[in-house]
């Protein structure tokens, strides 16, 4: 047998030094990270829709804060300017609830084809609606008054009462953003000055679309009135018109202070009515409002305009 050769290795006095030349990971570690981001992935893609709604919303929110904290069915509180009492504005919406300590006004409906608003009204106060002397004020988006409206009307609401009054309302109120209830004192109505004659004689003529009502003073005080009513034959419904007017002028005939006549022709009709405020009291003819013996023009003017008059 032969031998096998060997051969010499020198072994160099220096300590061995490790040299890694690849890595291992857990394969159990790197599969649970995959399927990680791909649920992830899939849940995303499921969700994207209301992720992205939500991050709208959010964007939405930042851009049109106008005042945090504030929810749009809260009333808006104005402090007071000299010589101001302060104002609360209540936005526009269909469960709008004015209230303070005498009435509650709810169900606010505005009619844009009839140019109406509609109010549910509760007098929770121990006086007539017409001796509190509200009125509910429309403003537009600036706060800029559009219409004054009286509450009391022909449609007076006693104490403990519950009515819903309608009210007419102009072109441009029809687009209220803004309401506001003021309980106003006759010292605060704007003074009125009338021309008057060398026996202090002078009138004060107040109109809407039927009705012409001259109101006569003497020295600042009102004494009397002349309504005049006019309906064309070509008005819708006339003959219910013609029926009710003429029922409701032989009404004011017998009442005291109080003078009606009747004038029917081809074209429609029309009604004179003259009231005599020192025999007669304040009531009223069809929808103006006779006022009190004695009344200052301020008055007349003030609250006849805000009941759909024009006055001059």
């Amino acid at each position: 047998m032969s031998k096998k050769k060997t051969k010499n290795f020198k072994i160099e006095d220096q300590e061995l030094t490790p040299i890694t030349v690849g890595h291992f990971e857990s394969r159990k570690k790197s599969s649970l990270g995959i399927f990680i981001i791909l649920s992830l992935f899939i849940l995303l893609v499921i969700f994207l829709p209301e992720i992205t709604d939500y991050v709208n919303a959010y964007l939405d929110s930042k851009n049109n804060v106008v005042n945090p904290g504030y929810r749009p069915n809260d009333p808006i509180v104005i402090p007071p300017g000299d010589g101001e009492e302060e104002k609360t504005y209540y936005t526009y919406n269909e469960n709008l609830v004015i209230s303070d300590d005498n009435i509650t006004l709810s169900h606010i409906v505005i009619d844009n084809s009839l140019k109406t608003i509609s109010f549910d009204v509760t007098n929770k106060s121990s006086s007539s609606l017409l001796d509190l002397n509200y009125y509910l004020e429309l403003y537009d988006e600036d706060h800029t008054l559009l219409e004054r409206l009286k509450l009391a009307t022909k449609e007076n609401v006693r104490a403990g009462e519950e009515q819903t009054l309608v009210k007419n309302i102009s072109d441009d109120s029809l687009n209220l953003q803004d309401l506001s209830l003021s309980k106003l004192d006759t010292k605060e109505y704007p003074v009125v000055s009338l021309n008057a004659n060398s026996d202090g004689e002078a009138t004060l003529v107040c109109e809407n679309k039927h009705e012409t009502v001259t109101y006569k003073f003497i020295n600042n005080e009102l004494k009397e009135l002349a309504s005049d009513i006019k309906y064309s034959s070509l008005e819708e419904g006339y003959a219910d018109i013609y029926y009710n007017y003429r029922t409701l002028l032989n009404q004011y005939n017998v009442t005291n202070g109080v003078s009606a006549t009747f004038f029917e022709s081809t074209d429609g009709f029309n009604g004179v009515i003259n009231v005599n405020l020192a025999n007669a009291s304040r009531m009223y003819i069809i929808n103006a409002d006779t006022f009190s013996l004695n009344t200052e023009p301020k008055i007349v003017k003030f609250e006849m305009e805000s009941q759909g008059f024009d006055c001059k």
